[in-house]
């Protein structure tokens, strides 16, 4: 008998299977124990002595065999063993984690309940504006947005000017709860160009600007979803006893932590709620940049709803970086329309004028058309020192009938030129000292009680010339 034909018997020994359904020499069953659709290992001698193929032969008590099969299956053992540990782990890991769920439970207080009659009944605050108008008082929350280098910092410092030393806000809005401990953190700025930003604006009481916080390049420091994070800061601002929290701005925060501006905002102004509970920060103030055609905040609505008011900055023209910039505000403290800002540039100090940016626009026409009205009628002096009617100065000047109307009370209205009248007619004459362009208006002289027959140097209603 061959080894073959002897391994082929062990395999009918093994299987029971006898006769025609015993296996057949060459022939290897798929899943027989010692075959697995291969040839079957050469068997030694089992515990007892017995070779292979004498009476008794105890193939599964060889260590042969035995190592054969723990190489068959030692893969499936091994791969049942490790999920049996992964899925105690995890039984373990949902475990711990309910019980310290049920702790933290056991400490949260929820809000008290609260009637209708009993809110009522609560005395209103004393003070329902921080700023008039623009900032209510007791947790308001606002955000500012402005296109790129709008003037957004510049805003901001005007604003931590006026909250600590209690000047009115853009010279318009008195402020009625300053800020005791105010905090600053910039995203955009570095240290250096903080303090000679803030140093510009000549803030007296600095000691109430508890914290100024250059975050430049730093950004993921401010991880406000991760909770140890959040604690440091929360703790940080609140052993600072800070009332008041200046953000500027979030779009650093939004690019160093992977967030999308147009989904995921809230993922950024929830954990920032959370901050200021912790903290106990009354109120706070975050800039953003300008989206869409630069009238709102950029990305998606949480945005619009998040804030109590909405401050808005825009240019007169929107590609003209150093075009003029206007102010507005809503929200749930009230309103204030569209108005230019004026900058004085060496103290960087805002005055909101209230004039809209059509209003701006007709007033600049209006300068325009000006210049063109004192160039006609300096060559009429030059040429016969003349007057010109209203009519041959429209004529001259070739611009919209309601400008150059406007153009010609305002030469009167700042002295540049006599008017005589003739009925209805009226007849202008530039003053030799408005002959020079670079005088913007010239005084007013008392003269002799005398009455004017037919001249007079007032200002004249546009419906009039």
């Amino acid at each position: 008998m061959t080894s073959t034909q002897r391994r082929e018997d062990v395999v009918s020994e093994f299987s029971g299977e006898t006769g025609s359904g015993a296996a057949q020499p060459g022939e290897h069953r798929a899943g027989d124990p010692t075959t697995n659709g291969h040839r079957p290992p050469p068997l030694g001698p089992d515990s007892a002595g017995r070779k292979f193929g004498d009476p008794g032969y105890n193939a599964f008590d060889t260590g042969r065999f035995h190592k054969s099969a723990a190489r068959n299956g030692g893969a499936a053992a091994g791969l049942e063993g490790a999920t049996r540990k992964r899925l105690e782990w995890l039984r373990v890991d949902r475990e711990a984690r309910r019980r310290i769920a049920d702790d933290d439970a056991a400490t949260i207080e929820l809000p008290p309940v609260t009637s209708l009659e009993a809110l009522l009944a609560e005395e209103d605050a004393a003070v329902p504006f921080r700023i008039e108008t623009l900032h209510p008082a007791g947790g308001a929350r606002t955000l500012l947005a402005a296109p790129d280098k709008a003037g957004k910092t510049t805003l901001v410092g005007n604003l931590a000017r006026s909250l600590v030393d209690g000047d009115p806000f853009l010279g318009r809005f008195p402020v009625h709860i300053p800020a005791a401990r105010l905090v600053i953190i910039d995203t955009e700025m570095s240290k250096d160009m903080l303090k000679r930003w803030l140093r510009t604006q000549g803030i007296r009481n600095t000691a109430a600007v508890a914290d100024v916080v250059s975050l430049r390049g730093q950004v993921g420091l401010f991880d406000l979803g991760n909770d140890r994070i959040r604690d440091r800061w929360a703790r940080r601002l609140s052993d600072l006893g800070c009332d008041y929290l200046i953000f500027d701005c979030l779009a650093p925060v939004f690019d160093a932590l992977n967030l999308d501006p147009n989904r995921e905002t809230g993922k950024f102004l929830t954990p920032f709620d959370e901050l200021l509970k912790e903290a106990g920060i009354g109120d706070a103030l975050l800039t953003h940049h300008m989206g869409h055609q630069h009238e709102r905040a950029r990305g998606d609505s949480r945005l619009l709803g998040w804030p109590d008011g909405h401050w808005k900055i825009v240019r007169l023209d929107p590609d003209d970086p150093t075009s003029e910039r206007h102010f507005s505000a809503y929200g749930r403290g009230g309103e204030v329309s569209e108005g230019r800002l004026d900058l004085d540039p060496a103290t960087q100090h805002l005055t909101y004028t209230g004039e809209s940016r059509s209003q701006t626009r007709h007033d600049a026409g209006v300068e325009n058309a000006l210049i063109r009205v004192r160039e006609v009628l300096a060559e009429k002096r030059a040429e016969d020192g003349g007057e010109m009617s209203t009519r041959a100065i429209r004529q001259a000047v070739r611009g919209k009938y309601e400008t150059v109307t406007a153009a010609l009370a305002l030469a009167v209205r700042r002295n540049l030129v006599t008017v005589r009248c003739a009925g209805l007619a009226r007849f202008y004459v530039i003053r030799p000292e408005a002959v020079d362009p670079t005088v913007t208006s010239v005084p007013v002289v008392a003269e002799p009680s005398a009455a004017p027959t037919n001249t007079f140097e007032a200002d004249i209603p546009g419906n009039m010339l």
